[in-house]
């Protein structure tokens, strides 16, 4: 996807993009390494930090329960 909507002249805005995707899928990924569509939708519509938050809280409390 990167590639093909990349302008060639461009290059702070293909470094950007790239970065962008790369820190998205450092925090978003799952256990398995997969980058779910729900977790790009999440990123588009602002509720991405909301998800995490709430990801986060539950493995607290799972970690407590052990």
């Amino acid at each position: 996807m990167l590639k093909a909507n990349r302008d060639p002249k461009d290059f702070s805005g293909r470094v950007g993009a790239f970065v962008e995707w790369k820190l998205l899928y450092a925090l978003c990924k799952d256990k398995e390494g997969f980058l779910h569509k729900e977790t790009v939708k999440a990123v588009y519509d602002g509720s991405v930090f909301e998800k995490l938050e709430r990801e986060k809280k539950e493995a607290k409390e799972f970690a407590k329960k052990k």
